[in-house]
């Protein structure tokens, strides 16, 4: 697929772009045991690109018309024009200064209100087969260049996508009935591919930009209510500067909501990032590890009475980036504190390494989870929790997923929960 305009071509490129294409497309090709099955392979394929250059390869090769080469322009229906996407090319047939020069000339861009006949053919969702050279005169030296070609349109409905091309280096090629049904198969195929693909893009982007309005309706309502706070006891302290004592009692309530936003904020962008960010890799002591974390809600756990039990090998290292295994722990962890079940005497929570180190539990006998939101832990923005974003878990799932891991989560309610990590 060729993309600057102005990038230099030459013939070792050009073969090895084609070849390239080829390969990519080698797992459709073996399947297409017959034209019955090209409408299932074709369809299961999500490159659009590679989709088009496969079916540009069967209509060069398989209809052996003597057509020797074959493009697809797409068309812009708000500039008028058709833009080059893809083309294959019989290299036994086509010169090396040939294919240069095809090369270079299909990248113009074609205003279709110049080109009548090619107007006529989107209008009219009708092939025009075997068009001589010089039968149409127009101010594009792509097309003129050709010998005999035929024009295929790709459209459904009312909405034109764009048009093949196949061109040939014989004076005249023939079309049977058999030969226009057979173009007609690949027109309409290519025409419900794209019409399916568009659908297909199109709700994926609006499920982005859903995901994206709840992401920012859930931001806005966690770092309302801290903001809230502060702004509520900033004017409690601004009534109470004769009483030193209480404005510190208000400053420690800012520092501490301060500190919320601030932790939000880090969730928020850990998540935002996910995808982007490539971590450095270390091996590190997983038990010691574990051990630290614990240690920065020491404060907590024995305000909770909450004690904490580790089994399992203390020498097991793991390979990964490892600050973001810390906070994965410290995500779980913050969340088995929190679901404390302040009624029972005996508060736990057991952290466990099994399978050698390949298996991390970690379980809490608290209020538990009711079966119903058991599978919704590990989706974004949930939680029934007062305050929190809901995010936690989610980038525990996620950031495992990426490293080849996994998670899951059990529970009663009532009793337990347990998160289980697998590495």
């Amino acid at each position: 697929m060729l993309k600057g305009e102005h990038e230099k071509l030459d013939r070792e490129f050009l073969v090895k772009k084609l070849k390239d294409d080829e390969k990519g497309i080698s797992h459709m090709l073996e399947e297409l045991e017959s034209m019955d099955k090209m409408v299932s392979v074709i369809y299961r394929e999500k490159n659009e690109e590679r989709a088009i250059f496969c079916l540009l390869l069967l209509l060069t090769t398989k209809l052996d018309l003597g057509y020797v080469e074959s493009y697809y322009f797409s068309y812009d229906s708000t500039e008028k024009s058709l833009t080059y996407k893809e083309g294959y090319f019989d290299l036994r047939r086509i010169s090396d200064s040939k294919l240069e020069r095809i090369y270079t000339l299909a990248q113009e861009r074609m205003d279709i209100e110049r080109v009548g006949f090619l107007n006529e053919v989107l209008t009219t969702n009708q092939p025009r087969y075997s068009i001589k050279k010089g039968e149409f005169h127009t101010p594009y030296e792509f097309l003129n260049r050709l010998q005999n070609y035929t024009v295929i349109p790709i459209c459904y409905g009312k909405k034109k996508y764009g048009i093949i091309i196949l061109a040939g280096n014989r004076k005249f090629i023939r079309f049977e009935r058999k030969e226009k049904e057979i173009i007609d198969l690949f027109k309409y195929n290519l025409s419900m591919y794209l019409y399916n693909r568009k659908l297909e893009i199109n709700e994926m982007e609006n499920e982005r930009l859903k995901t994206i309005g709840h992401f920012a309706n859930s931001i806005v309502h966690e770092f309302k209510t801290p903001i809230s706070v502060i702004k509520g006891l900033a004017s409690l302290a601004k009534n109470k500067l004769h009483d030193p004592a209480k404005v510190g009692e208000y400053l420690d309530n800012i520092i501490k909501e301060a500190n919320r936003i601030v932790d939000m904020s880090q969730e928020v962008s850990e998540y935002a990032g996910l995808k982007e960010r490539v971590l450095e890799k270390t091996t590190f002591n997983v038990m010691e590890i574990l051990r630290q974390e614990v240690e920065k809600f020491r404060s907590n756990l024995e305000l909770l009475q909450i004690q904490v039990i580790f089994v399992g090998d203390e020498s097991w290292s793991k390979e990964g980036n490892r600050e973001r295994f810390g906070r994965l722990i410290g995500y779980i962890l913050k969340n088995a504190i929190e679901n404390v079940d302040y009624s029972k005497e005996n508060k736990y929570i057991l952290i466990k390494l099994e399978d050698s180190g390949g298996k991390l539990t970690i379980e809490d006998n608290g209020c538990g989870i009711k079966e119903r939101n058991v599978e919704k832990v590990f989706d974004p923005f949930f939680t029934t929790k007062i305050n929190g974003t809901g995010l936690g878990l989610t980038i525990v799932k996620e950031a495992l997923k990426k490293n080849g891991g996994s998670v899951t989560a059990e529970s009663a309610e009532g009793q337990y929960t347990r998160i289980i990590i697998e590495a």
